[in-house]
């Protein structure tokens, strides 16, 4: 067996070098490209996280007394869905006898009250009933 010449034994050498060289360039290249994906996705979850506390902090500024002030249920009968406002005008018909009638009787008086305050619960459990189940019908904002 012959022994290589000097020529072809450093041409080895220089194509082991550039071998190894070219999978440095490789390896670097997908290094930086994997680190580059994680600094995508960091940045990416920090923009996700301060658009979600930005979209907090202005969803709770929108339910603030500064910007909308609390609405109750309506001030005036005007205000309140026909249907209701004859049993509010029934009530204050109502309300009216049994003041007539409390100057007269006194028995009157006692039954009258416990019958005039039942009935003024009941109404308005109703009304916050359908407040809550249809809003839209008493011109709520919601």
């Amino acid at each position: 067996m012959t022994e290589p010449t000097l020529t072809s034994q450093l041409l080895g050498l220089a194509a082991i070098f550039i071998g190894i060289f070219i999978l440095m360039l490789l390896t670097a290249k997908n290094e930086k490209s994997d680190e580059q994906n994680v600094v995508v996705i960091i940045e990416k979850t920090e923009d996700f996280g301060e658009v979600a506390r930005r979209n907090l902090k202005n969803s709770d500024r929108r339910f603030t007394y500064d910007t909308q002030p609390p609405v109750g249920l309506a001030s005036s009968i005007e205000d309140v869905p026909q249907f209701f406002r004859a049993c509010i005008e029934d009530y204050d018909r109502l309300a009216n006898d049994y003041q007539e009638e409390a100057r007269n009787n006194d028995l009157l008086r006692s039954q009258n009250a416990n019958l005039l305050e039942e009935n003024g619960r009941l109404l308005y459990q109703e009304m916050t009933m359908d407040f809550r189940q249809n809003p839209r019908k008493w011109r709520a904002k919601t």
